[in-house]
């Protein structure tokens, strides 16, 4: 459903240390309709809402709200 590489598991924890917000989740979130579709936005988080799905990966957080992550699957599936 969503991957991270090495790298960038890397610098978002570099990031994540040097604002000191090692409590923090990457947030993963729809931004909006563009004419190429849609258009995904990324932010720092430490609130988890009660329809938020936790993925855990390289010893980071994401999370995002679970008709995202049903839009992703169905996305995937449709490939």
């Amino acid at each position: 459903m969503v991957e991270i590489t090495d790298t960038a598991a890397a610098e978002l924890k570099s990031l994540l240390e040097s604002e000191k917000k090692e409590d923090h989740s990457l947030r993963i979130f729809v931004a909006g309709m563009g004419c190429s579709g849609i258009q995904y936005g990324m932010s720092l988080d430490t609130e988890v809402n009660e329809d938020d799905v936790t993925i855990e990966a390289k010893d980071l957080k994401i999370v995002m709200s679970g008709d995202l992550v049903d839009s992703l699957a169905e996305a995937r599936d449709s490939l």
